[in-house]
């Protein structure tokens, strides 16, 4: 009877922690090489996460998306990417898909996977991505002061 007691505690408490106060701060630009089934190179793969919103980059291509949330479980989150510069051209076969993805925080890389299909086909992608400590750098150095500021 005490140890159901305690049990029952033990999940109101965690059940009274507000999600995002538990979540992840997964804040900040993520880079990483995605492997693609089926295809024999690699591409690069960039996240950037803030606050306002999630935006992809894939260099390579010349093509970049936007991530919006469909919905999570436990450690996963599942996104929509509507690409929004370079969007796939059927009659030149070039550019890039929309699809689904999912992120998973693990330790201190973000797993990515997508998914997408073309002629009823699937492709599948995935990547381990690492924060990027030069995205980090560039968002905190300091701003030089404005012209301005310099004749105060």
């Amino acid at each position: 009877m005490r140890l159901a007691s305690l049990l029952v505690i033990a999940f109101a408490a965690g059940a009274a922690i507000p999600a995002s106060a538990a979540a992840t701060d997964n804040t900040g630009t993520w880079v990483g090489k995605a492997s693609q089934v089926g295809r024999d190179r690699t591409y690069t793969v960039t996240i950037t996460i803030s606050k306002k919103d999630i935006v992809t980059a894939y260099p390579e291509q010349n093509c970049s998306g936007k991530l919006t949330r469909i919905g999570g479980s436990g450690n996963y989150v599942f996104y929509a990417e509507a690409i929004v510069n370079n969007k796939f051209d059927t009659a030149k076969k070039k550019g890039c898909l929309d699809g689904a993805v999912t992120l998973l925080r693990a330790g201190s890389s973000l797993i990515y996977s997508w998914l997408g299909q073309f002629n009823d086909k699937p492709i599948v992608a995935y990547a381990t991505l690492s924060l990027s400590t030069t995205a980090a750098a560039t968002a905190t150095a300091p701003t030089p002061p404005s012209k301005a500021a310099k004749k105060q």
